[in-house]
């Protein structure tokens, strides 16, 4: 006996697989890793003695900017090549006047209006 509402057999073949948002090779979380460039996604290459990936990407040639802050998180895990930026740490990517917090304050003497600045001394 059949159920009424189980599908037949033609259109079994083109039911889609239900994919996880979760797996492993989302690109969320290639972003974070740290092993994939944030913006391109390539692999990153491993430094001449092959223990720690390099700390920029061959493909886009970005590198990380560690005076730029997130505007989604505030983190300062930012990486940002051609135009475009990507926060490591949450994963958000696209332009880089919509990822990046601001512009970092130039040295006119004013003091940051960072308190992470101020307790740095």
């Amino acid at each position: 006996m059949t159920r009424p509402d189980a599908p037949d057999a033609a259109d079994a073949s083109t039911l889609v697989r239900h994919m996880s948002r979760n797996r492993r090779d989302a690109p969320s979380k290639l972003r974070r890793g740290g092993r994939h460039c944030p913006i391109c996604l390539a692999a990153f290459a491993k430094n001449a003695k092959r223990t720690r990936h390099v700390r920029c990407c061959d493909a886009c040639g970005a590198h990380p900017q560690a005076e730029k802050n997130c505007a989604s998180c505030g983190a300062d895990a930012i990486w940002q090549a051609r135009g475009q930026a990507a926060c490591q740490r949450c994963g958000a990517h696209g332009e880089a006047d919509a990822i990046v917090a601001g512009a970092t304050p130039v040295a006119t003497g004013e003091p940051s209006q960072d308190p992470r600045e101020a307790a740095r001394g």
